[in-house]
């Protein structure tokens, strides 16, 4: 009987040394994982002392993660903060420039519309180029406009009837390619430093011949009725009215203003050329696919110096005491 109750009372012993005696399974496994609870006290064997051991450390832990996730998302606002601010300029540029290449194809409808009207009882492409530049000086007159730097779109120089020489040149040459002659707006020279007249050359077979526009002298309207379907190449340079050619306005550019391109350029280039309003609509589309491309590559560096970040900050919290 008395090793009996001395086994009794050696377990009895055993059971106050150790704590965890009276304490549930998931006080227990709490306190393994986590081997140093925080140091208070309610009472090792109540209950109070188990749920202390759960939700403290879970709120000193969410207390010292907030100041690191409001960094981050400090961090994520300044990273999308460029990218957001492309993609919006981006979409306005692209409704811009949808204004614009719808007056491209309304333009290109009307004078397609009014050069087959013009057209009807021409038979060849000299009637056919006649009839458009005649209907084109009927329509077209020099006015007080200002002589913008893309010049006006032929929309607004049939619509308003007011154009220089290069307006009126312009809605020619759109007219004839919508009938299918091909033709070119040609600056003729007549000092060293300038050119003096915009005029039309259409093309029938392997030759090129002259048609007039507007706001020309006397002298070279009578010029031309004179050499009326005569190639280009037949009237010769020097002549009594210019010396020298070009289908390109290198006068534009001052190192260049004596340059003279005779090889007219491709089609679509003076086609580009003659449309004042594709060419804004494919440049803003051109700036908005740059802005889309910035983007993209704003956020993946971004992602990245995100993870960078992310990286570095665990490396330093892994290697703290």
């Amino acid at each position: 009987m008395a090793n009996v109750g001395g086994s009794r009372g050696s377990r009895r012993n055993t059971h106050e040394r150790r704590p965890e005696a009276g304490l549930p399974a998931v006080a227990l496994l709490t306190r393994q994982l986590r081997p140093n609870p925080l140091p208070l006290r309610v009472g090792e064997g109540s209950p109070c002392h188990a749920s202390t051991l759960l939700v403290l450390p879970a709120q000193s832990e969410a207390l010292q993660c907030f100041p690191v996730v409001l960094r981050y998302a400090v961090s994520l606002l300044r990273l999308l903060w460029i990218p957001c601010n492309l993609l919006l300029g981006a979409a306005v540029l692209a409704v811009w420039a949808a204004v614009d290449f719808s007056d491209y194809l309304v333009e290109r409808q009307l004078l397609a519309n009014e050069a087959a009207e013009v057209t009807t009882r021409a038979s060849n492409a000299h009637e056919i180029a006649e009839a458009v530049a005649e209907k084109v000086q009927t329509r077209v007159s020099p006015g007080d406009r200002d002589v913008l730097f893309l010049r006006s779109s032929p929309l607004d120089s049939w619509v308003s009837g007011e154009g220089h020489c290069g307006d009126a040149a312009r809605v020619i040459v759109l007219m004839l390619r919508s009938v299918g002659v091909e033709a070119h707006r040609i600056y003729l020279r007549a000092d060293a430093d300038d050119y003096f007249h915009v005029a039309v050359a259409y093309r029938v077979g392997e030759h090129r011949y002259l048609a007039d526009s507007v706001n020309s002298t006397r002298e070279f309207r009578r010029f031309i009725a004179a050499n009326r379907r005569r190639a280009l190449d037949q009237i010769g340079l020097p002549n009594e009215q210019f010396y020298s050619y070009s289908y390109v306005n290198w006068g534009r550019v001052p190192p260049f203003v004596q340059i003279d391109q005779k090889t007219p350029p491709p089609s679509a280039v003076a086609v580009l050329i003659e449309s004042p309003s594709l060419l804004l609509a494919l440049l803003k589309l051109g700036v908005v696919g740059g802005a889309l491309v910035s983007a993209c590559l704003c956020g993946v560096s971004g992602s990245h110096y995100s993870s960078a970040r992310l990286f570095f900050r665990r490396s330093s919290l892994a290697g703290s005491p």
